[in-house]
């Protein structure tokens, strides 16, 4: 676009990009809460306790998928990228990863 603004396909690629970290969050979050659930405690449980480690363990999910220690974003990007590229094909928005244009799937 001349005005500077993002194209569709762009916004597309951007919003696919944080829907993969998203579930990389959340997917991670939900490992840590059935780690902590398969720990033996000691002492009763208290709902304030378990509310806030259920916070902590959301954070640090959302960080970990921020930074793509796992991959497993960018795996599902990969993945889903062609799809999106194939709908906007079919709408008449040119690929996203078209050599000719100089930008690759793994680009940010």
């Amino acid at each position: 676009m001349t005005d500077g603004s993002p194209s569709r396909a762009e916004i597309e690629r951007r919003r696919l990009r944080e829907a993969c970290e998203e579930f990389e969050g959340i997917l991670t979050s939900y490992v840590f809460k059935t780690m902590r659930q398969s720990i033996v405690k000691s002492e009763e449980a208290d709902q304030a306790r378990d509310f806030y480690e259920a916070m902590l363990d959301d954070s640090v999910a959302r960080e970990l998928s921020q930074q793509e220690n796992h991959g497993l974003a960018e795996m599902l990007y990969q993945q889903l990228l062609p799809i999106i590229e194939a709908k906007n094909e079919s709408d008449g928005v040119p690929s996203l990863a078209d050599p000719a244009k100089g930008i690759k799937p793994a680009d940010r």
